[in-house]
């Protein structure tokens, strides 16, 4: 007979959670210094690849001596694309963005007689 989790440890004074709970590695102040170091530098510049962004997350772990950093962090020298989009998810200020191809026709116009 399968037994309900929330029963099991009903008995034994226990709270059951039901889920997956996220691994930490930064903080929340270390968080909001990553967020608008990022900001800053988008502002700064006309933007910031998605895999720039990854790997100054991981160097950003590395340089605040974050206890929780995966393994594969470490061997791959960025963070984890999923990692990544909850990070943009719990800072909604942040969005990745794919940008446009220029148009021929504003590829062709773009010369020196026209700038």
């Amino acid at each position: 007979m399968p037994y309900d989790i929330a029963t099991v440890y009903e008995g034994k004074g226990q709270t059951s959670t039901v889920g997956y709970r996220p691994r930490l590695v930064f903080n929340a102040e270390q968080e909001g210094i990553l967020e608008s170091y990022i900001l800053t530098r988008v502002s700064i510049y006309f933007g910031l690849l998605l895999e720039r962004a990854t790997k100054l997350a991981y160097e950003c772990a590395v340089r605040f001596d974050a206890q929780r950093i995966p393994a594969l962090w470490h061997k791959n020298g960025m963070v984890g694309k999923d990692w990544f989009t909850n990070f943009t998810k719990r800072n909604p200020s942040l969005s990745v963005r794919t940008p446009d191809a220029t148009s021929a026709g504003r590829a062709t116009s773009f010369n020196r007689h026209s700038v």
